[in-house]
This record gives C-alpha cells, structure tokens and sequence, in this order.
C-alpha cells in the first residue's frame, strides 16, 4: 500500500473522531503545536486532551481560571515540571477533571481560594509534595481515584476560614505516602471506602487518615493497613460531633490504631488489631464508644486517658493485647485501661467482652 493511501485511510478513521467530539462540544486540547505550556483554560467548556502532554517550561502544564471547566484527561498522561503544580486551578474558578494520569511535579492538582472543585478517576504519581491540595474550597468531591508516592500528603484538603466548606473523598486509593488524607477546617466532610497501604514515616500529622477542626465529619469503612509510625486514624481535640464507623486499622509500628482527641463523637464498630501501641485510644469526653474489635495490640486494646471524663462503652470486644506502655490503674488488665476514676469517670453501659471491666 502507498504512503499516500494509509494517510487518506488513517485520516478516515480519525474524522469519526474528530466529529464525535465536535458533536458532543468538546474543545480538544492542545490547541496548536507546537506546544506551550502552560495551558490556560480562562472559558467555560468542555474540553478533551487528545494526547500525552509534557511541562515545556516552569509553571503548570495546565492553568484553569473560569467557572464551568470540565477537562476530560481521557486516559492520556500529562508530566508536569519538577518545580511546578501540574494543574493549579485559579481563585473562584469552578473545575470538573477526570479520567487521565498526573505524574511529577510538585502536587498533582492544587488551589487556593476555588469555588467547586470535582476530582474523578483520576491517579496522580511521583509528585515531590502533596498528591492533591484544596485550599479554602467551597465544595469538593475526590472519588475513584489512585494516589502514589507522594513525597508528603497524598489529599489534603483545608478550609482555611471558610467554616462553609463541605467535601466528600470516597472510594480512593492511596499507597506511600507520608500522610494518607488530611482535613483541616471547614463544615462537613465525608470519608468513606478509601484504601491507604504502605504509609510512610513522616507527615504534618504522620497519620493515615486526620481529622482536625471539622464540625460532625463522617468516616465510614476505611481500611489503613501498614502504617511506619505515627496513628492510624487521628481526630484532633477541634472535632466534634464526628461518626467514625466501620472503618479498619491493622500493622500500626510504633504508634496507635485509632486515637479520639476530640469530645461528643461515636466511635463505632472499627476493627483495630496489631498496632503497637493502643488499639483503641480515647482522650477527649462524652464520646460514645460501641461494638469496637480491638485484638492483638502492643499496648492496651482499649484505654481511656487522664484527660477522658464521661464517656460511655459497650459492647466492645479487647482480646491478646499486651498492656504495656503507659500507667494505668493498678486494678487495669492487658486489654483495658481506666486512668480517670473521679467525679466523671467513664462508665461502662452493657456488656463489654474484655477480661476484667473496671
């Protein structure tokens, strides 16, 4: 076949494509060659990358300034500059990415100050920083999507002084990174079904899920398994009103499983086993603490702190755990601590299934 007929037949099959897009208002990117970054996207629109993208300078691959953006990645992978952002998404803009790889650069996607921001199938790889940072977002939603070798948090998400911010991060996977989500601020958030593996020393937090000044957040069904130091699942003492639920901790060196800080909170049914420290640790008040497995930890399976005043258990389930590692009452066993027997002691409502309940 001659040259000239696989051109007229390769430039058939792509006019489907190209038509396709056109019917369907998709603007796609890049715009001209050759290519220049950054990007800006500064109209309203759908737009669609139709080819792996490379940082050709300082600064972001893509800039995204106006409300109404939705950018398909669509499968393709966009490398950004070592020292840059790959996406920065600009103050009151309003942005839709999905479907696409960001690799390098210093955080994955970042914004300060915009308005809606929706994060879906996307897997972000090998930045030197955070995986995704939101900063003082109105609304947010990171879903489905894979975080990798970050060289700090793999999604941090912080409401500054916007107590109106609301999110949801559901259904993603994160693995070595130093923190695995951070939430910091803001008036509602949602964590559920996320999966955080491997998660390395270091970290503001050095946890794998934090949770700190957030009103009533909501963490469902969360499993963090192989923690190098720090907590598993940490609720500072600004939160208040939160469920923590079904969620499971296990492989926890040199640290604690889950540890409430905060007061007024339901601490329900997770699954704590083979941390180093407590499985279990409460030191704020009025928590309600129910139906709990906490087994075969290096300290106490369940320990209420000095600081821990009136707080209700029951049906907890504490077996195999050593006991050691702080200064409990004397009347103590392995599985369960007491420290506070004064005017506010914690008490103990229905069965708990620990050898000894104080």
């Amino acid at each position: 076949m001659s040259r000239s007929a696989r051109l007229l037949i390769g430039c058939l099959c792509l006019w489907p494509l190209l038509g396709l897009q056109a019917e369907e208002g998709r603007t796609p990117i890049p715009f001209a060659t050759p290519i220049a970054t950054p990007i800006v996207l500064d109209t309203p629109g759908q737009y669609v990358l139709t080819r792996n993208l490379t940082a050709t300078g300082a600064g972001p691959v893509f800039q995204i300034n106006a409300t109404g953006v939705d950018l398909d990645l669509n499968g393709m992978t966009v490398t950004g500059d070592a020292a840059s952002t790959v996406i920065e998404i600009a103050l009151d803009a309003e942005a839709r990415i999905r479907n696409g790889v960001l690799s390098g650069g210093t955080i994955g996607i970042n914004t300060d100050g915009a308005d809606r921001v929706n994060i879906e199938q996307v897997t972000v790889t090998g930045t030197s920083d955070r995986g995704i940072y939101l900063f003082d977002v109105d609304q947010f939603s990171i879903v489905d999507s894979i975080i990798e070798d970050a060289g700090s948090v793999g999604i941090a998400a912080e409401g500054g002084q916007n107590e109106n911010t609301q999110g949801v991060i559901v259904n993603n996977q994160l693995r070595r990174v130093s923190d695995g989500i951070c939430v910091f601020g803001g008036g509602g958030v949602r964590i559920e079904g996320n999966s955080i593996r491997e998660k390395l020393a270091g970290g503001p937090f050095n946890a794998g899920i934090v949770i700190d000044s957030v009103n009533a957040p909501i963490l469902l069904r969360n499993t963090i398994v192989d923690v190098d130091g720090g907590t598993g699942i940490l609720m500072t003492s600004a939160t208040f009103g939160a469920t923590v639920e079904g969620n499971t901790v296990r492989n926890v060196q040199s640290g604690v499983g889950l540890r409430i800080i905060g007061a007024d909170n339901v601490i329900r049914e997770n699954v704590v086993s083979n941390a180093d420290n407590e499985g279990l640790l409460i030191d704020g008040d009025r928590n309600q603490v129910e139906g709990n497995v906490l087994n075969g930890n290096g300290s106490w399976g369940l320990r209420f702190s000095s600081t821990a005043d009136a707080n209700i258990f029951r049906r907890n389930t504490a077996r195999g755990n050593t006991g050691v590692g702080a200064n409990c009452n004397p009347s103590a066993t392995a599985d369960f601590c007491d420290d506070d027997f004064g005017t506010s002691a914690n008490a103990s409502q229905g069965d708990n299934w620990l050898p000894n309940t104080l």
